[in-house]
This record gives C-alpha cells, sequence and structure tokens, in this order.
C-alpha cells in the first residue's frame, strides 16, 4: 500500500496560488476510494477546560494537554500555539466510531467525557516525511479570507469548497491514524481538495466586522454541513470495503507496540 500511494501524488506550488502555498497534485488518473495520504502528527493533545476545583473561582480551569513528538516538535510548537495551526485536525470524535487514545484517561461512568484528540504538524520537519505522509499539503478549494462574514459568504464558501472537493481526511485503523480518500475521479495533473469547514475559516479571519452575523444559520448553510457529514460517512464506508485487510494489518502492528 505504501508504495502505491505513494505513486499516486507530488507536492508542488498550489494551483490556487502563492497564498495558498504548497499543494498535493495527482501524477496519474485516480478512481474515487482511493487513498492518497496520511496525515502526520508531530504532536497529540486535547482541549478541555472545566469548573474550578475549589468552586468559589469564576474562571474556568485550562486542562488543556498536548505532548510533542520530539524535542525540535517541542520547541516548534512553543513558537507557533496549537489554537493558530493551520494544521491542527480532530483525530478523534464520536463520528470517527472507533476508540480514542484518551479513552483510559477519562471515566464516563463519572461523566468524564471523552475530549476530542487533535494532531498537528511541525511543517519544518517536512523534508523528512516519507512520500506517504502528505494528506497535511491538501488545500481547501475555497475560504472566508477576503469576505465579509455573514449568511451569504458562507453560503456561497461552502458551495465552491463542496464543488472543488474531491477528497476528505477519513480515520484509518486505530487512533490517531487519519487517512486521505478520493470521493471522486481525479484526473492526472489536477489538485487534491478537501474542505476545512467554515469554523476554520472563522478561526482565521484576524479582523472579523464587528457587524458580521457570525451566527447566521440559514437551511441552506445546514443543508451543506449535513451533506459534509454524509460525504464523510460514505468516504469511511468506502475504505472499509477497498482497506479492510490494511486497517486490520495497522491493528495489530499497533497492539503490538
Amino acid at each position: 500500500m505504501r508504495q502505491q500511494v505513494k505513486q499516486l501524488t507530488k507536492v508542488g506550488q498550489s494551483s490556487l496560488g502563492e497564498h495558498a502555498g504548497k499543494g498535493l497534485f495527482a501524477t496519474k488518473n485516480i478512481k474515487a476510494g482511493t487513498i492518497v495520504g496520511l496525515y502526520p502528527a508531530h504532536a497529540l493533545g486535547y482541549e478541555l477546560v472545566a469548573p474550578p476545583a475549589d468552586g468559589e473561582s469564576d474562571e474556568m480551569q485550562d486542562l488543556s494537554m498536548f505532548i510533542a513528538g520530539s524535542n525540535e516538535d517541542e520547541l516548534y510548537f512553543q513558537a507557533n500555539p496549537h489554537g493558530n495551526s493551520p494544521y491542527l485536525h480532530a483525530t478523534d470524535q464520536p463520528l470517527f466510531q472507533r476508540q480514542s487514545l484518551l479513552s483510559s484517561l477519562f471515566d464516563e461512568s463519572k461523566d468524564e467525557m471523552t475530549p476530542p484528540l487533535y494532531l498537528d504538524v511541525n511543517p519544518n520537519r517536512n523534508d523528512e516525511l516519507d512520500g506517504i505522509w502528505t494528506s497535511h499539503f491538501i488545500n481547501d478549494g475555497a475560504s472566508l479570507l477576503n469576505a465579509k462574514i455573514n449568511g451569504d459568504s458562507i453560503e456561497q464558501y461552502y458551495v465552491q469548497s463542496s464543488k472543488a472537493k474531491n477528497c476528505c481526511h477519513i480515520p484509518f485503523g486505530p487512533s490517531p491514524i487519519l487517512a486521505t480518500i478520493t470521493t471522486k475521479k481525479v484526473k492526472k495533473g489536477e489538485e487534491l481538495f478537501t474542505s476545512y469547514g467554515v469554523v476554520y475559516w472563522l478561526g482565521s479571519v484576524e479582523d472579523p466586522d464587528e457587524d458580521s452575523d457570525v451566527a447566521v444559520m440559514t437551511e441552506n448553510i445546514q443543508e451543506q454541513i449535513v451533506e459534509s457529514a454524509r460525504d464523510l460517512q460514505k468516504a469511511m464506508a468506502s475504505a472499509l470495503t477497498g482497506y479492510s485487510n490494511e486497517s486490520s494489518e495497522l491493528e495489530d502492528a499497533f497492539n503490538t507496540l
């Protein structure tokens, strides 16, 4: 699988322009339901706030924790906080339907809900990565960076992003592995695009218009969000069918660690 995936894509300047940085391109025609990369993880962690233990303070406790893979990664993330990272991605959430690495840390019988697990990438180590770890180069085909944030612009974002999308990130094998699988045919030379979602782009807007109604949730926006979830579920089902052996082998390998 590793060699097959490495031959499917190459990294190059994004067709969106210099502002988008690098992108990932098909080196041959790729069928829908094909895994085209894995998402690297140089740090893992979770974001969690809780009421104060003494019950007297009004300030919430920040119990968030991230662990970097090396001293080099630790230094990078100290200078580039996870909250500002364009690579931060949830790798375990209820929709993924797999056991999280965090499960043993929280007792749900005591109402300790397991928070989503996130991964992050140190781009300074891109040159060290094996050619299969390329999912973080995939761009969104649309954005909200230069838009006036309101219901209309959010709707337009979803329309454009959905039209451009030809792949999505899915859980693959054991936590925290994420793979990228094509959701439609991709022709040789085409750039791979996914959809980051409106929450990502709202977090990227440095100075949002104070009058912007970012809370607007129109029927069309709701439909787009539901459709994105359906696409993810279809992609997960496709991977279970087409890559069941590879997924099982990864599970076995992790269990021996």
